[in-house]
């Protein structure tokens, strides 16, 4: 009984001993990825452009716009004629050269863990992003462009679509307005 007895000492101070480095552990874990879920942001930004509630507020805004110079508003007309502009200028550049989609990952906001639960990946980059992507080399990378992509249910022809834009190198960001 004695010798239970101490061994139960033991056994308590030994793990009253491992208890601070098991939580050390953790705490070095969970501020290091276990890996990275790298996309191509050309592909989500086309596919979230083609999404029903993405083309519901485009068709708003160029409702809006038809109904502005229907009324002769012109002050309304300017400002949602520069809208429009100023979406297609931003579009362009997601689609057609690297310009970040924080705008189009917001969509996402609700499933991202989910989706990085299901890739295995605990932070998402864009494969742009060379500067956070070499910062993280001993990282491992897990693609997950058409994972993101099918969150905004494209069609057959926007599928077909987005597998041309793989093929495509992007315009740098600087020659992209011309």
């Amino acid at each position: 009984m004695k010798k239970t007895i101490q061994l139960g000492v033991v056994l308590l101070a030994l793990a009253a001993w491992l208890s601070p480095l098991k939580a050390q552990n953790s705490e070095t874990n969970q501020a290091k990825p276990v890996a990275i879920g790298v996309y191509d942001s050309r592909i989500v930004a086309y596919a979230y452009f083609w999404s029903p509630e993405r083309q519901k507020e485009l068709a708003q805004l160029m409702a809006s716009a038809k109904a502005a110079k229907a009324s002769g508003d012109t002050a309304e007309l300017q400002a949602r004629d520069k809208a429009l502009r100023e979406i297609q200028a931003h579009l362009h550049r997601q689609v057609f050269s690297t310009e970040p989609i924080d705008d189009v990952l917001a969509k996402l906001k609700d499933r991202l863990p989910a989706l990085q639960k299901e890739a295995g990946c605990s932070r998402l980059v864009s494969k742009w992003d060379t500067q956070t992507l070499g910062s993280q080399k001993d990282v491992p990378q897990i693609e997950v462009t058409d994972l993101l992509a099918k969150e905004f249910k494209p069609g057959k022809k926007q599928l077909q679509v987005i597998e041309e834009i793989k093929r495509q190198k992007p315009v740098p960001l600087d020659k992209c307005e011309d």
